[in-house]
């Protein structure tokens, strides 16, 4: 279970700035960091993308075009999503 702190801190971005959720689209009132509801073919949820404005670094397993699976660790940098793939 949560602490009202975790509750608290996924409500805000890293920045501080209060989390906007319109159209399955996730973003920082304040810094305009944002996360969109699909990630290199994959589906994001709502804890996914809290997670990541508040500033946690997820491992997130994927699926290549080619059927392969792989994992990467996705954070939030100059207020986009990157990935760095695991290897």
């Amino acid at each position: 279970m949560e602490s009202n702190s975790t509750k608290l801190k996924k409500n805000h971005c890293q920045c501080g700035g209060k989390i906007q959720i319109k159209n399955n689209l996730f973003g920082c009132e304040n810094c305009h960091a944002i996360v969109y509801p699909k990630l290199l073919g994959r589906d994001i949820s709502e804890s996914e993308a809290l997670s990541l404005l508040a500033g946690e670094t997820l491992l997130l397993h994927f699926t290549s075009a080619t059927g392969k699976a792989f994992a990467a660790n996705a954070a939030i940098k100059n207020g986009k999503v990157t990935v760095e793939i695991q290897k």
